[in-house]
């Protein structure tokens, strides 16, 4: 995961919507969802709750 993938992700940890998380990251809500699916696969997660469990378990986010 990149910066970005990163960011964002901690983002949805933090409890942001989509929409939130584009407007404080200057992104448009398709590059999110494009992020988020990114992030999913790469993490092998079904969810963004699953993702962001598994991201905290690896140290990935805080």
């Amino acid at each position: 995961m990149d910066g970005r993938d990163r960011s964002v992700l901690q983002l949805v940890a933090e409890g942001e919507s989509y929409e939130e998380a584009a407007s404080r990251l200057r992104l448009d809500l398709t590059g999110i969802e494009r992020t988020m699916a990114r992030i999913r696969h790469h993490l092998g997660a079904n969810t963004d709750e699953h993702a962001v469990a598994l991201a905290l378990r690896a140290h990935l986010i805080d």
